[in-house]
């Protein structure tokens, strides 16, 4: 649904941002509210309340734990990706690619370094190579108009 969403707001008309003055901020609040709006009937369709409540009433004494994630969880989703909206409009698409393949290397960093058990096998590092070179490459083709 969010890559959907992604791809039916690229293909908006070109005077759509003008004439509506949503900033990407405001635009993104606008489209991930129509989109849940939206997804409403489907989880409707595969899930029915009746059920809904029953396995919400068996959670016991863990229901306001599980609201509060699910709270913070969905907050932090939408902060993130209002966020990246942000810093999309201000530098464009090709250099927030690069960050964010770069942020992806420095999550499995992370993993390895603080997480036990956790492997950096040569599978990983010629991926997180590949990734950083290629987004470099695009990047520097691009900034050059190749």
């Amino acid at each position: 649904g969010f890559a959907l969403r992604s791809i039916l707001r690229k293909n908006l008309p070109k005077d759509f941002k003008s004439r509506t003055g949503l900033d990407p901020a405001n635009e993104h609040a606008v489209t991930t509210l129509l989109s849940s709006v939206i997804m409403i009937p489907f989880v409707l369709m595969s899930e029915s309340i009746p059920d809904m409540m029953d396995a919400f009433s068996n959670m016991g004494a863990n229901k306001m734990t599980f609201l509060t994630n699910l709270f913070l969880c969905g907050m932090s989703f939408y902060m993130y990706n209002e966020m990246q909206n942000k810093v999309l409009g201000a530098l464009g698409p090709v250099p927030t690619a690069v960050g964010n393949t770069l942020k992806r290397v420095v999550i499995f960093m992370a993993l390895y370094f603080f997480t036990s058990g956790e492997t950096f096998p040569p599978a990983k590092v010629l991926g997180c190579a590949i990734a950083i070179a290629g987004c470099l490459s695009y990047a520097i083709c691009n900034s050059k108009k190749i």
